[in-house]
């Protein structure tokens, strides 16, 4: 069976969760990136492991899970330190998703994945959609769902592609400007297209 692949990324904070919880509702099959990033580092992983052994076991909780708060404070201060994480972790995270996507009998499947256009997954969708917001909007958002400092959220927007060049190898954008309902029109917009482009 062709599966028709949805690609949806944006910066961080830009309401990508958000665009995939409603398409989510509308019925369609989640690959979240950041929930495999998750499950790719539990205690007892190869990955784990390796990310112990460079960075030391001061990364690690209590309970023995990875501190990803604390990880990431460290990566984004050290651009060496995030290659060599990025290396070690993508290829991992990219080859689970791509198994999750030829085991699933769905015939849509939406992939959440802030790197798409980096890890070069963007070539097998279909359809490519970027999420973007205003750079002020993200930020307020970053300090409201996770708690750090303006600094920290500055040095992870660097980090990443602008959405100047996203939005040129999208084939829709949504604007997450307004408010939620604004957000449900356009992603009943994209819901109408993936189902215009299957017939």
């Amino acid at each position: 069976m062709k599966k028709f692949i949805v690609g949806v990324t944006g910066g961080i904070g830009s309401g990508k969760s958000t665009v995939s919880r409603l398409l989510k509702k509308k019925g369609f099959e989640i690959i979240d990136a950041d929930d495999v990033a998750r499950e790719v580092v539990k205690p007892g992983t190869d990955m784990l492991n390796k990310i112990v052994q460079h960075f030391g076991k001061s990364m690690l909780n209590p309970d023995g899970t990875l501190n990803r708060k604390k990880l990431a404070s460290v990566v984004f201060s050290n651009e060496s330190e995030r290659i060599y994480l990025e290396d070690l972790l993508h290829p991992e995270i990219i080859a689970t998703i791509q198994r999750r996507v030829v085991e699933s009998d769905e015939k849509v499947i939406i992939i959440v994945i802030p790197l798409l256009f980096e890890s070069g997954v963007y070539k097998k969708c279909d359809l490519v959609v970027t999420v973007s917001a205003p750079v002020e909007s993200c930020i307020k958002r970053i300090i409201e769902r996770d708690g750090i400092d303006r600094k920290e959220i500055q040095k992870r927007i660097d980090a990443q592609k602008n959405d100047k060049e996203r939005i040129s190898k999208s084939d829709i954008v949504i604007e997450n400007v307004n408010k939620i309902s604004d957000l449900k029109k356009k992603v009943e917009e994209v819901v109408v297209q993936i189902r215009k482009l299957m017939n």
